[in-house]
C-alpha cells in the first residue's frame, strides 16, 4: 500500500508487487499501443507498452475486488494512515482478492529527537506513534470479525532498525539493532514471547539490546505454519538453520498440521536463556540422533551428542563453555525429521 514498492517486495531482477494508493483507482497507468517496427526502439517501446498493459490488468482485478468488498468497522480513524491502509486491506480481502500478502508503512520511527514530551515517556513522538498503529489495528481486527475474516489474516510488524538502549541528548534515540516485533490476530499465539531484556545501571554510549529471538526464525514460523510451506523449502531461503516458533494457535490448523506441529516443537532447552550449562529436552524415535549447536551464521560450534536413543524422553546435558553470549540454535537429527531449538547463552 502506498506509492513506492517496499523493499521487501523487490527481487535481484524484478519487484514482486503491484503499489496501490486508492483500490477503486488502481488501473491508472496511461498508455498507447506501439508498434513494433523490427528497430531497437520499436522492441522497447513494445516490451513497455505491454507491461503497463499487464500493470492496468492487474489494476482492473484490484479495481473488481473493491467494488465487491465492503468493510464494517466504524472504529477506523480518516486521520490515521495506517488505519485507512488497513480499511482498504479489509475491503479488497472481503472482494475477493487472491494477495497473499499486503505491506503497509507507518513513517515517523526514526525519532533521533523529541521521541518523548519532557520525562514522561507515556507522551511524545513516539507514544503517539504507538497509539496511532494500536487504533488501526484494533478497528482492523474489529473490523474482520464483523466481516468473518478473522480466522484468516494475521499480521507483523517489522522495521528497519531498532533502537538503542540510551537516550540522546535531543531527547530521542540514535539507530540500534534489536526491537520488538508484534504478531496479531484470532489464530496467533498472543502473548509475551521470549524473556525481558537485561539492562545494566550502566550503560555505555551507544549500546544496543543483544538479539534474543532472531527475526528470520519469525518468518520461517509464518511460512512453515500459516502459509504452510515445505520445511525443506523454508530451510532452503535461508543461510541459518532455522528455528521455529510456537507462535500460531490452533483455529487455523487441521489435526494433522496441529500434531505435525507440536510433534516439531516437543524439544526445549532449560534453563533459557542460560550460563554454561543446559539441558535439551528430547523425545527420543528409537534411532540414532546427532545433535549439534548453530551460531546464527550456520556455522556448527559444537557437539553435543551422537548416538542412539530409545523411544523415551531424554534429558541431555550440554556444556557451553567456550560458546560467547548470544543466540544459538540447537539442532537435532533423528530417523524422523531435523528440528531446530533456540538457545540463549547471557551469563558466564
Amino acid at each position: 500500500m502506498g506509492y513506492e514498492v517496499s523493499s521487501t517486495c523487490q527481487g535481484l531482477m524484478a519487484n514482486f508487487s503491484h503499489t496501490v494508493v486508492d483500490p477503486f483507482d488502481a488501473a491508472n497507468l496511461p498508455n498507447s499501443s506501439a508498434a513494433n517496427d523490427g528497430t531497437y526502439y520499436g522492441e522497447h517501446m513494445e516490451y513497455l507498452t505491454g507491461i503497463i498493459a499487464q500493470t492496468n490488468q492487474y489494476g482492473d482485478q484490484i479495481n473488481d475486488a473493491a467494488n465487491a468488498g465492503n468493510t464494517l468497522s466504524s472504529l477506523y480513524d480518516s486521520n490515521n494512515p495506517l488505519a485507512e491502509q488497513l480499511k482498504n486491506v479489509a475491503l479488497m480481502i472481503s472482494g475477493g482478492l487472491e494477495t497473499k500478502v499486503y505491506i503497509l508503512n507507518v513513517n515517523g520511527f526514526d525519532t533521533h529527537d523529541n521521541q518523548i514530551l519532557g520525562s514522561d515517556t507515556t507522551l511524545g513522538t513516539h507514544a503517539n506513534l504507538m497509539k496511532q498503529v494500536s487504533d488501526a489495528i484494533y478497528a482492523f481486527q474489529d473490523d474482520l470479525k464483523l466481516l468473518g475474516l478473522e480466522k484468516r489474516v494475521a499480521g507483523m510488524t517489522f522495521s528497519e532498525f531498532g533502537r538503542q538502549i540510551a537516550s540522546n541528548a535531543s531527547e530521542g534515540t540514535d539507530h540500534g539493532d534489536a526491537a520488538p516485533l508484534f504478531l496479531f490476530g484470532d489464530c496467533l499465539e498472543t502473548s509475551l514471547y521470549g524473556p525481558n531484556p537485561t539492562i545494566p545501571a550502566q550503560v555505555s554510549n551507544q549500546a544496543g539490546l543483544p538479539m534474543m529471538i532472531d527475526f528470520r526464525d519469525v518468518y520461517a514460523s509464518l511460512l512453515r505454519y500459516w502459509f504452510g510451506v515445505e520445511d525443506a523449502t523454508v530451510q532452503s531461503m535461508f543461510e541459518h538453520s532455522v528455528t521455529y516458533h510456537n507462535i500460531i494457535g490452533g483455529c487455523n490448523l487441521s489435526t494433522d498440521e496441529q500434531n505435525s506441529m507440536t510433534e516439531s516443537l516437543s524439544s526445549i532447552v532449560y534453563p533459557n536463556p542460560c550460563g554454561d550449562k543446559a539441558t535439551l529436552k528430547v523425545n527420543g524415535e528409537g534411532g540414532n540422533v546427532k545433535i549439534e549447536i548453530y551460531d546464527m551464521q550456520g556455522r556448527m560450534m559444537k557437539s553435543v551428542f551422537e548416538g542412539k536413543l530409545t523411544l523415551a524422553t531424554h534429558h541431555i546435558p550440554m556444556e557451553l563453555d567456550g560458546l560467547e553470549n548470544g543466540t544459538y540454535s540447537v539442532k537435532i537429527q533423528q530417523p524422523n525429521g531435523v528440528e531446530s531449538v533456540q538457545l540463549i547463552k547471557m551469563r558466564n
